[in-house]
């Protein structure tokens, strides 16, 4: 699904490294990402990171989950949030996905079900 051209307008930005004090509330402020103290569990949120543009946040690990395609192959990873910065990379929520029939979010949600359902 393509984004708008006022979308990148608002949330394609760099993020520089190291992250500079008093960027990221700056970030907040213009509303292009979402703080980790305003995430909630289990909703799904449009974003962006290197291999995905959607993403569920799980509060309880306090990480994302994503899914990554490689080589034709469709699998699950988990990634930070910009607050955790570890040098790898990190999803910037942009904001929660409330149409649960947007494919990535089918196919996520179908990836989260199987993955549950193999660990029973």
């Amino acid at each position: 699904m393509k984004r708008p051209k006022e979308d990148y307008d608002k949330y394609c930005f760099h993020v520089p490294k190291p992250i500079p004090e008093g960027w990221l509330p700056e970030q907040y402020a213009k509303g292009k990402l979402v703080p980790v103290a305003r995430l909630v569990t289990c909703a799904f949120y449009e974003g962006s990171c290197r291999n995905a543009s959607v993403a569920v946040w799980d509060g309880i690990v306090k990480r994302f989950t994503y899914v990554r395609h490689k080589f034709g192959d469709a699998f699950l990873e988990e990634i930070n949030t910009v607050e955790q910065d570890d040098g790898h990379d990190l999803f910037l929520p942009h904001f929660e996905i409330k149409d649960h029939t947007d494919p990535r979010v089918v196919e996520l949600k179908k990836l989260l079900g199987d993955k549950n359902a193999r660990q029973g």
